[in-house]
């Protein structure tokens, strides 16, 4: 009976929803409530202001990645002229719209806005709020990928033992180990990675559900860290299993499927039909719009190493070349550039035409093998490439 209750639990159902990955669900709940509040009489910005962060993070799931901005830069202006001086929905609305832009691959405006929410957090003496401690996270992710890796350990190790502390086990503390384990496989801390991926799977499962998006994420990861250590088949069930649930849940074209059957693809040997595969997932990519970014700028250096492997040096010199464009475009920084750049590298020397010299490769080589680990299975087909190309002694 009471309108102003109704839309809150509209919202509420929404937040609930979302987090149970029933994202058509959610976004029903999102916009009910945002046309409820919109009727109501007299000054209601705060509260639209968190209705539409709740619809914009629905939409941006469902693909709606225009929609999820103009939700977000309205949630925000109104956010904004709501009041005077730092305030919670202020920064939540900086947090969301950071987070929107991380999906897209705008990294530096995520950051941007992700400090911005940070210093709202810190003004308001609520730098440990569950919040303030899931835009720390998402911060340390965006740092990592800009190449600000000691950073956004600091970052994550802070938010897990603050998290721990705080509240004990939840949801949101194994996403922080997911994202965290993420950054240690590639630096080849296995055990540790494998420790947290574990606690956070089962943090997922009893808090969020087994078949969420959040739980096949700790799923995707794990089979990350088994291709990683060379582990094939182990890295085969858990990608079959993510990609299930993320088919159930997002859809066949949802990004992080598509992300899934590519990974699982890539365990096959190289052969032509592998190739055609990769391009095609790669055009479906492309159809999902800025959110699919990130991943067609990985899935293009893995297409590289399946062409090199098939002896066609310059279209893996070429597709490289994409990878690494589409990757500084993205503002990605650290091992993500070296590695596409000694893909090209290699592959023009394979395939005898001009580039960089014998030394300049073997420099590349071993910069990356020290920003990510001589154990990780993508140094060791580097070391092998090179030693195929008369680089390295066998």
């Amino acid at each position: 009976a009471d309108p102003v209750l109704a839309a809150k639990l509209s919202r509420n159902l929404a937040m609930v929803k979302h987090r149970r990955g029933d994202i058509e669900a959610g976004f029903a709940h999102a916009d009910r409530a945002v046309r409820q509040i919109e009727s109501f009489s007299g000054d209601h910005r705060e509260r639209l202001s968190d209705a539409l962060q709740m619809r914009a993070r629905l939409q941006r799931d469902l693909g709606n990645w225009n929609g999820a901005l103009d939700d977000l830069v309205r949630a925000r202006e109104l956010a904004r002229t709501s009041g005077e001086g730092p305030r919670p929905v202020l920064a939540r609305s900086e947090a969301n719209l950071a987070a929107t832009y991380l999906v897209g691959g705008d990294f530096p405006a995520a950051a941007r806005h992700m400090e911005a929410a940070e210093a709202l957090w810190y003004a308001l003496g609520r730098e440990s709020s569950p919040d303030a401690l899931s835009n720390q996270q998402n911060l340390a992710v965006v740092l990592d990928r800009l190449g600000r890796t000691e950073e956004a350990e600091h970052r994550f190790q802070r938010a897990i033992d603050t998290r721990l502390a705080r509240q004990g086990h939840s949801g949101a503390l194994g996403a922080a180990k997911q994202q965290y384990a993420r950054l240690l496989i590639v630096q080849g801390d296995f055990e540790r990675a494998e420790q947290l991926l574990v606690a956070a799977s089962d943090m997922m499962a009893r808090f969020v559900g087994s078949d969420s998006p959040d739980y096949a994420a700790s799923v995707l990861i794990s089979g990350e860290l088994a291709r990683a250590r060379g582990r094939t088949e182990q890295a085969s069930a858990l990608f079959t299993v993510a990609g299930d649930i993320f088919r159930g849940r997002l859809g066949d074209n949802h990004p992080f499927s598509l992300f899934s059957d590519m990974s699982l693809l890539l365990l096959e040997p190289a052969s032509p039909t592998l190739d055609e595969q990769l391009a095609a997932a790669l055009e479906r990519m492309e159809a999902f719009g800025p959110a699919g970014r990130s991943f067609i700028a990985q899935g293009l250096c893995e297409r590289s190493v399946v062409l090199f492997e098939l002896g066609d040096f310059t279209m893996a010199a070429s597709t490289a070349e994409d990878c690494l464009a589409s990757r500084k475009a993205l503002a990605l920084d650290g091992w993500r550039l070296d590695e596409a750049r000694l893909l090209k590298a290699l592959a023009a020397h394979a395939g005898g035409a001009p580039g960089r010299s014998e030394e300049a490769i073997e420099g590349l080589y071993q910069r990356l093998s020290d920003l990510m680990t001589p154990a990780h299975a993508r140094i060791d087909w580097f070391e092998r490439a090179m030693a195929q190309s008369g680089l390295l002694d066998d």
